[in-house]
């Protein structure tokens, strides 16, 4: 068969965008399609993908090279015959989509009108018309995409201004073609490159990586607005950290204490569980109250922060710098408040248990209860290693939580709609916006807490290693054993069981950063090869001035520009 007989509109518009299902509809189509894969046919420009092969594909195509030339003419003919129906149909769907009540509320929000694709015909002014008319149209989706900072977004807005972001990149593509200058190399290129972009969504992993990037993007944008509250930009910021974690550290040590008193109860897995998890929300909303902070609970929003200080760098080796920049200031931060966490977490649980001892002259903690406390926190002795990584895993996970409610609480504009009904009852109004100010702290701590309280339970229940170790608790736990049982600190029980203490804190926080870092990563540009280069960059410096990843100096300039 010629070249010049086949029909091409279903390379220009392939199936999953003429249909421009819901993501249930496209899951099925996934599915089914590997279950039973479609067979194509003579004229269909498909049959020439032999079993999925795109160099059996190009080899095909490419023989319109050496082909006379009325063969070629013709194959220009319908190559761009096919182009032009197929855009008119993608510019249809194009404007439809406008139209969606998401992205119709976000326009009129932000004050755009809509821009519509006209009608392709093969005149010169008509083809230019509409590309500047694409062009007027990635503006839009680009302001619509700057506005989840300040109005938040939702899933279904966000997975619809991709798909109109994807179907706009496939116009551009198909117009392309539809130039009178564009040679047969070109064209050849454009289907090359087509065609690769069809059996890529048609693979189930492109699908799940594509619908989590969706939600990432719902979270990220919102997450790294609130991190950069956690890294310490001067001395004065560097100090604060360290008071409000002084506040998270003495809260740690009684809620630790309940802890131990909880779980002497002799309740059920289940119901353990939950008033574990009870006792971990309630101890990280007071500090959210009080205006401390929780050590382990920065890294989920401040890697989040580092990507975004790096889009505003205009090459790799800025970029590359800013990356080793941002992690000594991150760093830094983190230590601080580690050590106002741990330090009074540990000697304030020593120091009750020592005045519990002076009141009642019989110990805080029994002799089996202490050494419990101190064998299950240790590394060599427990699988607290593992432990600290599950725990760093939910760190994570209660970040994009938190990130999620503070989107949703813009999204919804729940403080407008609040101050509109309530504007005459100052005191309601006052305690609604606190508790919006505060939805996203209170949501990563209950969901934070629920995960830390349960996960032994679920490990008992499934009969798996599964269970958690969180620093700052494990501190105070540490110190009430230890205290118990007279714990000789340059044994070398001692000295282990006191490493063990900061290698946790360092698993929680290497976990949970490098995670919430990847899974946005997802939503940016950037390639992890990048990262990396930042991250040799930063260890180098390391080397050479140690210091100023720990101590309040060269805040932003870590690395001489």
């Amino acid at each position: 068969m010629k070249l010049s007989e086949y029909d091409y509109k279903a390379i220009f518009l392939p199936s999953y965008i003429r249909k421009k299902s819901s993501f249930g509809t496209e899951l099925w189509s996934v599915l089914f399609n590997k279950i039973l894969p479609n067979e194509y046919a003579f004229p269909d420009a498909r049959s020439l993908l032999y079993n999925d092969d795109v160099d059996s594909f190009v080899q095909r195509i490419s023989q319109i090279r050496t082909a006379g030339i009325d063969e070629q003419n013709a194959f220009l003919q319908t190559i761009r015959q096919d182009a032009i129906v197929s855009f008119n149909e993608l510019a249809s769907l194009i404007n439809g989509e406008q139209q969606n009540l998401y992205i119709y509320e976000r326009l009129k929000r932000l004050g755009i009108g809509n821009v519509s694709l006209g009608q392709l015909t093969d005149e010169p002014e008509q083809i230019s018309q509409n590309r500047t008319q694409i062009k007027e149209l990635s503006h839009i989706i680009e302001a619509v995409r700057q506005s989840y900072k300040s109005d938040g977004t939702a899933i279904h807005l966000t997975y619809r201004i991709e798909k109109l972001a994807a179907d706009l990149n496939q116009a551009c593509d198909v117009i392309a073609v539809c130039e009178p200058d564009c040679s047969i190399d070109e064209i050849i290129t454009i289907l090359v490159k087509l065609t690769r972009r069809n059996l890529l969504n048609k693979g189930m992993w492109h699908f799940i990586s594509s619908k989590t990037e969706v939600l990432t993007k719902t979270i990220v944008e919102h997450n790294s607005v609130h991190g950069g509250k956690y890294i310490a930009n001067n001395l004065k910021e560097y100090f604060t950290i360290f008071w409000a974690s002084l506040i998270g550290g003495c809260m740690i040590a009684v809620f630790a204490l309940f802890k131990v008193e909880i779980e002497s109860w002799g309740f059920s897995l289940l119901g353990e569980g939950l008033l574990f998890g009870i006792n971990y929300a309630l101890c990280f909303m007071l500090v959210d109250v009080l205006g401390g902070i929780i050590a382990t609970k920065q890294p989920a929003m401040t890697a989040n922060t580092l990507l975004t200080k790096i889009a505003l760098c205009d090459s790799k080796d800025a970029a590359a710098k800013q990356i080793a920049n941002v992690f000594a200031d991150v760093s830094k931060s983190q230590f601080v408040s580690f050590l106002g966490n741990l330090s009074v977490a540990f000697f304030l649980s020593i120091l009750i248990s020592y005045l519990f001892i002076q009141n009642n002259e019989q110990p805080l903690v029994d002799n089996d209860i202490g050494t419990y406390l101190v064998k299950r926190n240790n590394i060599a002795a427990s699988g607290a290693l593992f432990y600290a990584a599950v725990a760093g895993v939910f760190l994570s996970v209660s970040g994009f939580i938190a990130g999620y409610m503070d989107n949703a609480v813009l999204f919804h504009r729940l403080k407008q709609r609040v101050a509109q009904k309530f504007s005459k009852r100052s005191v309601r109004l006052k305690l609604y916006n606190y508790v919006l100010n505060k939805l996203g702290k209170f949501s990563g701590s209950i969901s934070l807490g629920l995960l830390l309280g349960l996960a032994g339970a679920v490990g008992m229940f499934s009969g798996i290693p599964f269970d958690i170790r969180h620093v700052a608790f494990s501190s105070a736990h540490i110190a009430y054993g230890s205290h118990a049982i007279a714990l000789d600190w340059v044994s070398q029980t001692g000295v282990v069981t006191l490493a063990s203490i900061f290698i946790i804190g360092a698993v929680n926080f290497i976990v949970s950063f490098v995670i919430t870092l990847v899974i946005a990563l997802r939503t940016t540009n950037f390639k992890n090869r990048d990262i990396l280069y930042g991250f040799f960059i930063a260890l180098k410096v390391f080397l050479l001035k140690p210091w100023v990843f720990i101590l309040p100096v060269g805040f932003g300039n870590n690395v001489k520009k």
